[in-house]
């Protein structure tokens, strides 16, 4: 499920549990391509982040490349990777911190 987060609600979405944070431009093509793989992603909870009306949470993950997705947990992050991954591999990622 992607839900919209923004500089108002951001710490509250991560602040519980296993949270995908995806950091895009609206721009960005390879953005658009990795939100069709997003979106095949049943039962992960993912944040969109437009970095284009975020200043405050685009300073605070200093994100330097679209598209980022930063992994946290518990409101600490514990992972973060750059560019295009598929379904597969981002569930690859992930399954290291499901308990």
């Amino acid at each position: 499920m992607i839900v919209e987060v923004n500089d108002d609600n951001f710490w509250e979405y991560v602040s519980n549990g296993l949270k995908i944070v995806e950091v895009f431009a609206p721009w960005c093509g390879y953005c658009t391509r990795q939100r069709v793989e997003l979106e095949k992603m049943e039962n992960v909870n993912i944040g969109a982040l437009n970095s284009e009306n975020t200043p405050i949470s685009m300073k605070m993950l200093n994100v330097t490349a679209f598209p980022t997705l930063v992994v946290f947990k518990n409101g600490k992050e514990i992972n973060r990777f750059l560019g295009l991954k598929t379904k597969y591999e981002i569930m690859d990622i992930i399954s290291r911190y499901i308990k």
